[in-house]
């Protein structure tokens, strides 16, 4: 490994350990930065994704839908970017009510089984 692959290497290892010191001094704000990296990943994501959609349109049959889905995960990804945190917060609140709902349907699903 070269010398230069060495510092960066040592460079992210102090990174992360200043950051797992910092997660357990104030637990709160660490979840706060974590929700608003998150929220600026997905965001970059679905912006990225829309690009990409509208970049390959003309391999889609339905090419209507294809240039809503990629408009909507334009904007979807530009709200994340103006407001991470509120928009990591609902995405988690999107993923808990999801869950419950999943839940549900697989006790019924259970419940409804012949024995």
């Amino acid at each position: 490994m070269k010398t230069v692959g060495l510092v960066w290497v040592m460079v992210i290892g102090a990174v992360y350990f200043i950051a797992g010191v910092f997660t357990f001094i104030n637990l709160y704000a660490a979840t706060t930065y974590l929700f608003i990296i998150v929220g600026l990943l997905v965001g970059m994501t679905w912006i990225i994704e829309g690009i990409i959609e509208f970049g390959s349109l003309k391999y889609y049959i339905q090419k209507g839908w294809a240039m809503f889905s990629a408009l909507i995960s334009i904007i979807g990804g530009i709200a994340l970017l103006f407001a991470p945190l509120l928009s990591a917060i609902f995405l988690w609140q999107l993923l808990g009510a999801s869950l419950l709902v999943l839940g549900i349907i697989k006790l019924l699903h259970f419940f409804a089984w012949k024995r």
